[in-house]
C-alpha cells in the first residue's frame, strides 16, 4: 500500500466514525443540513458555526431544555425568541415554537448574526455573548476583564472546536451535501 491509499483509508475510517458517531444524536447533524444551509444562507452565515453551536447547546436534542430554561437545537431563551421572532414576522410564535428546529435554526441564526455585527465580528465575543448574555459582555468590556465565567470560556472553546470539525466534514464530504449546497456556502463565506 502506498503513502496515498493510506491517507484515502484513513480518511475514509475517521469519516466513518464521524458520521457513526452524528447519526446517534436525536435529530441528528444530517437533518439539521438543509435547514442550516437556509438559514445560513438567509443570514449570510458560516453553517458550520451554527451546526458548531447546536452540537455544543444540545447536541442535537431538538427537545433539549436548559436548567435556566433555554429551549431546542440553538437553546434559545423563551424571552429571547419572543423578541427576535417578532423581528422576524414569524407568525403565531409562541413558547412551543422553539422546539420545532425550522424556527429555532432560524432564531438562533438570525442571534448569532446580531451578536457578531454587535461585536465587530468578533467570534470571541459574540459566542461568550450567546451564552452568558450581551448585558454581562458589555460589563465584562466595560472593565476591560477577560470572560469570568468557567461555563462560558468553555464554551467558546467548544464551539470553536466543533466548528473546526464541520468546516472539515464539509469540505471532505461535500458530495454528500451538494443537494442542498452546503459545501458551496462554506467554501463562498470564507470561513
Amino acid at each position: 500500500m502506498n503513502y496515498k491509499s493510506v491517507l484515502k483509508y484513513s480518511i475514509f475510517l475517521i469519516l466513518t466514525g464521524i458520521i457513526f458517531l452524528l447519526a446517534k444524536t436525536s435529530v441528528g447533524p444530517i437533518k439539521c443540513i438543509p435547514i442550516v444551509y437556509k438559514s445560513a444562507q438567509k443570514y449570510n452565515m458560516d453553517p458550520a458555526l451554527i451546526m458548531a453551536v447546536i452540537e455544543i447547546e444540545s447536541k442535537f436534542d431538538a427537545k433539549a431544555v436548559s436548567k435556566a430554561g433555554a429551549i431546542g437545537l440553538m437553546q434559545i431563551m423563551p424571552k429571547t425568541g419572543k423578541s427576535l421572532s417578532r423581528e422576524l414576522n414569524i407568525k403565531k410564535y409562541n413558547k412551543n415554537s422553539l422546539y420545532n428546529p425550522e424556527v429555532n435554526i432560524k432564531i438562533g441564526t438570525y442571534y448569532l448574526k446580531k451578536l457578531l455585527q454587535e461585536f465587530n465580528n468578533n467570534i470571541d465575543l459574540t459566542l461568550a455573548a450567546y451564552n452568558a448574555g450581551i448585558g454581562n459582555i458589555k460589563k465584562w468590556q466595560k472593565q476591560k476583564k477577560e470572560i469570568p465565567f468557567e461555563e462560558t470560556r468553555t464554551f467558546v472553546k467548544k464551539v470553536k472546536s466543533a466548528r473546526i470539525k464541520y468546516k472539515v466534514f464539509s469540505r471532505f464530504c461535500g458530495c454528500l451535501f451538494s443537494a442542498c449546497q452546503y459545501r458551496k456556502l462554506c467554501v463562498n463565506i470564507g470561513n
